[in-house]
């Protein structure tokens, strides 16, 4: 109703600091749950196996990754009804050696310190918290630009925004990130300040607060 527009107000969700695990130890973890996991330049994921996270897309783009990136991996941690289907592009893929579903973790921001870059090509997705905990802990970001994810990141400042079910758009922005450390720092500095100022946990809080108080 027009009379109660004034009176709406968005409070996003926030989040604490993400406690993440010194890079070896993280990195570590993983290859004993995956021993042919190799060093290397590692992108990963952290999602629900279900279609609308869009991972088939990133394997397709891994394709064109590894002809020139033979050293790149693909690691996704999460479980889900797609685990087979995935399973299966893998094995058919060509480049399986490259590419590991790792499973559910608890905790599993703790381990993004293993990864050099986080992507996630969702086909749909809110405000989402996988996004948040990546920026909080500093990691550059490939994105969907879908739903929620523009709020949080402004294409070519805080990340890459690609078209959702687009493997070449994934596999352009993932290239180009693995050829310049200097922009995956800026990208990740810059996501983390974005989170900290826009995103946090007290943020929120603060923002919920002032709703209550308000007296129009």
């Amino acid at each position: 109703p027009r009379f109660l527009r004034h009176k709406i107000t968005v409070v996003h969700n926030g989040i604490e600091s993400v406690p993440v695990l010194p890079r070896a130890e993280a990195r570590a973890y993983l290859q004993s749950l995956i021993p042919e996991l190799s060093g290397g330049t590692w992108i990963g994921t952290v999602a629900e196996l279900h279609p609308v996270k869009g991972i088939r897309h990133a394997i397709k783009a891994m394709q064109t990754i590894v002809k020139n990136h033979p050293e790149a991996h693909y690691i996704v941690i999460g479980e889900g009804t797609e685990r087979a289907t995935l399973h299966t592009l893998i094995e058919e893929s060509g480049i399986k050696a490259n590419i590991h579903l790792v499973g559910f973790i608890a905790d599993a921001a703790k381990y993004l310190s293993a990864f050099d870059i986080f992507v996630l090509p969702s086909v749909s997705e809110g405000l989402s918290y996988a996004i948040l905990e990546a920026g909080s802990a500093s990691f550059p970001v490939i994105v969907s630009d879908v739903g929620g994810v523009p709020e949080i990141i402004e294409n070519g400042v805080h990340g890459t925004l690609i078209p959702p079910r687009d493997p070449a758009a994934i596999a352009t922005a993932i290239a180009t990130m693995l050829t310049d450390q200097e922009l995956r720092e800026r990208y990740g500095e810059a996501l983390r300040r974005r989170i900290v100022e826009k995103f946090s946990l007290e943020k929120m809080v603060e923002r919920t607060i002032a709703c209550y108080e308000r007296t129009d």
